[in-house]
């Protein structure tokens, strides 16, 4: 059931710092991701779609960056309603392990994705990452077909070839 073992909804960004490469990279990039969580429990599977969307704000205002939506199944947490994201005192003392509320998992997530990009921008460290409970399987059908649906030109518009989108 859903909530014995609950998904999770994932964001995940890059810095005005990031200089944008390779989409090769941005997919080596979420396979880190993913292999730092299996290696803390072989037990979860993830499903992700690549994003090229114009800037709304920073250095880059109205130019096109990546960032990518991510769906992880199977996660051993327990779900935490109040639970806040995490604050920069907080995200200075990075964790061996998952914890066990979605505050933990969010400082994880946030010290990992902050690593595996390795710009060093402290801003991208604070909110380069996202990471919400799936409440329903309703939801979940949603969130996933609203990305299914977009077309690969609505969201690229492009210079350059960027492989599977998905």
């Amino acid at each position: 059931a859903l909530a014995d073992r609950p998904a999770l909804f994932l964001t995940l960004t890059y810095s005005d710092a990031y200089q944008v490469a390779d989409w090769s990279d941005w997919k080596r990039h979420v396979e880190r991701l993913f292999d730092r969580m299996q290696y803390r429990n072989s037990d979860i599977s993830m499903i992700w779609r690549l994003e090229l969307i114009d800037r709304k704000s920073g250095e880059f205002k109205g130019e096109l960056r990546p960032h990518l939506h991510c769906i992880i199944f199977n996660f051993p947490l327990v779900v935490d309603d109040k639970a806040p994201q995490p604050t920069i005192a907080d995200l200075s003392k990075p964790e061996e392990n998952f914890g066990s509320t979605i505050y933990e998992f969010r400082r994880w997530l946030a010290q990992a994705w902050y690593e595996i990009v390795g710009t060093g921008d402290e801003k991208h460290l604070r909110a380069g990452t996202s990471a919400e409970v799936v409440r329903s399987w309703t939801a979940l059908k949603r969130y996933t077909s609203k990305y299914v649906a977009k077309e690969t030109d609505e969201i690229a518009g492009a210079p350059v070839p960027v492989g599977r989108w998905w």
